[in-house]
């Protein structure tokens, strides 16, 4: 590998461990008293022909990581579909964002497309080969008698100024494997929004200290309501992945809003069990 490839190798690992914080110090372990699940884990690895182009010897490649098997009962398998589905999905928005392919719904020839259109690209380059990677995650973020929720963390790289990260938060009901809408469930949005933007900017002038400045978010208009949310014990966890709420070296953007802030706004269709609510949302 040239000095030059290594260097940017580099530049791109950084950017991706400053952007990508999702890790399992993250994920909200089981309340006390809440049946556990028995997460059994599998994986697809893929990869392309070796490429040699001046010295340096590169390969595309996919590495999907995903769980086989909760150990939940009848729900497990719905849950599972939708998991794998998304993952298919989010390889599909790599490969073909504009959605020419809408029948492109099989894995391997999602897998081989992709390795595929790093030879292609490259044509389009003067023959300059570029590794270009795809890896997905999925795991459980919060477990509980009535909601699990999982994530899916995806990350790749298709030959741009850096590499891309989004993560789907993904809340089930338990017993039926049925995926819930939490924007369903919000009555009223704008008290909905004021509540957000209220922890939103909370939590970026604790990140960012002196650095803060409110003009360097939605560029395109006024302050947008994420499009992930997660249903844990302690609140409602909000991401924003780069690019919804600020520029990409920012990384995406989380926090949570207590249960008891959103009182009148979130219909009792949260799981009271779970969350320890009491009455506070009847």
């Amino acid at each position: 590998m040239s000095s030059v490839k290594t260097t940017l190798f580099l530049l791109f690992a950084m950017i991706a461990i400053s952007a990508c914080k999702w890790d399992k110090k993250q994920i909200e372990p089981a309340p006390n008293g809440v049946a556990p699940v028995n997460i059994v884990m599998d994986s697809i690895y893929k990869s392309g022909p070796e490429v040699i182009t001046e010295g340096d010897t590169s390969s595309s490649y996919v590495l999907i990581k995903y769980p086989s098997s909760l150990g939940i009962g009848a729900a497990d398998q719905v849950i599972l579909k939708t998991i794998k589905d998304m993952q298919i999905e989010d390889l599909k928005s790599v490969i073909d964002p504009e959605g020419n392919e809408p029948s492109m719904t099989d894995i391997n020839i999602a897998i081989d497309k992709f390795i595929k259109s790093s030879e292609t690209d490259a044509k389009e380059r003067d023959n300059t080969f570029m590794g270009y990677f795809f890896e997905s995650y999925a795991d459980t973020n919060f477990v509980g008698n009535e909601v699990i929720g999982m994530l899916i963390s995806s990350f790749s790289f298709t030959g741009g100024a850096h590499p891309n990260t989004y993560t789907n938060f993904l809340n089930f009901e338990r017993s039926s494997g049925k995926l819930i809408d939490v924007n369903a469930i919000i009555q009223d949005t704008n008290a909905m929004k004021a509540v957000v933007k209220k922890a939103f900017d909370e939590n970026e002038k604790k990140e960012m200290g002196a650095d803060y400045d409110a003009t360097s978010y939605f560029f395109d208009g006024g302050f947008a309501l994420p499009q992930n949310y997660a249903i844990t014990g302690k609140g409602l966890l909000c991401l924003y992945n780069p690019y919804e709420a600020a520029a990409y070296a920012r990384g995406p953007i989380s926090f949570t809003i207590p249960w008891k802030d959103l009182h009148g706004i979130i219909t009792k269709y949260i799981p009271l069990d779970d969350v320890k609510l009491g009455d506070d949302l009847q």
